[in-house]
C-alpha cells in the first residue's frame, strides 16, 4: 500500500497516507497526554490516594495528617477506609487501598510493615473519680470501667493487663464497639476508660482527666502496612513522610 506519491520535485501523501498521518497524530497526542499524566503523578500535582486506617486513628492522628497533606498537595484526591484491622488487611490483599495504618502483628505473610510509633495505654476518667496523675492497674479493678469490646486488640491488652495486675478477670461495667462511644460514656457515667494515648487528641476527652498507667506499662506499635514487593505510589510515600514528620 503506497503512502506517498513521489516525483523528481515533490513528495505528496496518498489518501491512505493522509489517513495514516491522522491516526499517527492521534496516537502521538495520546502518548503526550499519558506522559504528562505520569509527570503529574510524580510531581504530586494530581492523582488519588487510598488509605485504610482503624477508626480511632482515623478520627485523631490520621485526620490531622490528611488535613496537612491536602494543604501540601491539593491536587491529590484522598479516599479513607476506616475499618477494623482484619478488614484493612483484606482490603490490602485485594489491592483496594494503597496502604494501611494500625497494628498488624501476626498478620498475613504478604504484608510488610514499617513502624510509625509506639503507643501506650492510658486511663481517662471523669474529674469526680479523683484519679492521680499515675495509677496502677490494680487501683482501677473496683472502679466503674467503661471498656472497648474485648474482641479488639486493645480490649485483649486491657484484659491481659488486669489479669497480670490483679490475678483475676476484670470486666467493664459498660462496653462498646466504638471508641468515641466509650469516651462519651466515661464522661456521662462518671467512670474510667483505658485508651491508646493518641485518643487524647479527640474532642471527646476534653472534660476527662488523663492518668499514666503502671504496673504494668502497656504499649503497642502503630505501623504502616503495604503489600510485599509492590511499589508505593508517590502520593502514598508522600503521605507516609507527612505522618512521620508529624510524629517527630
Amino acid at each position: 500500500l503506497r503512502l506517498f506519491d513521489r516525483t523528481t520535485k515533490f513528495v505528496t501523501p496518498t489518501a491512505a497516507g493522509e489517513s495514516f498521518s491522522v491516526s499517527i497524530g492521534r496516537l502521538l497526542d495520546d502518548l503526550d497526554l499519558h506522559i504528562t499524566n505520569l509527570q503529574s503523578l510524580g510531581e504530586l500535582s494530581n492523582g488519588t490516594l487510598s488509605i485504610g486506617v482503624t477508626p480511632l486513628l482515623g478520627s485523631t492522628l490520621v485526620a490531622e495528617a490528611i488535613a496537612k497533606f491536602s494543604e501540601l498537595y491539593p491536587g491529590i484526591v484522598i479516599r479513607m477506609e476506616d475499618a477494623p484491622t482484619q478488614t484493612l488487611v483484606t482490603l490490602l490483599m485485594r489491592r483496594e487501598i494503597d496502604l494501611a495504618i494500625g497494628t498488624f502483628e501476626g498478620r498475613a505473610v504478604e504484608i510488610q510493615m514499617q513502624p510509625l510509633f509506639d503507643d501506650r495505654l492510658v486511663a481517662l476518667s471523669h474529674p469526680s473519680v479523683g484519679l492521680a496523675e499515675t495509677v496502677r492497674w490494680s487501683d482501677l479493678s473496683n472502679r466503674k470501667i467503661i471498656g472497648i469490646d474485648q474482641g479488639s486488640s486493645v480490649g485483649k491488652m486491657i484484659e491481659h493487663a488486669f489479669l497480670s495486675a490483679t490475678k483475676r478477670v476484670v470486666r467493664p461495667t459498660i462496653a462498646s464497639h466504638h471508641w468515641q462511644t466509650v469516651m462519651a460514656l466515661t464522661s456521662y457515667a462518671k467512670g474510667v476508660c483505658i485508651v491508646p494515648s493518641y485518643a487524647c487528641i479527640s474532642e471527646f476527652t476534653k472534660m476527662l482527666v488523663r492518668s499514666e498507667l503502671i504496673e504494668p506499662k502497656m504499649s503497642r506499635t502503630i505501623s504502616f502496612a503495604s503489600i510485599k514487593g509492590r511499589s508505593l505510589s508517590p502520593a502514598a510515600e508522600a503521605f507516609m513522610n507527612t505522618l512521620i514528620c508529624m510524629q517527630k
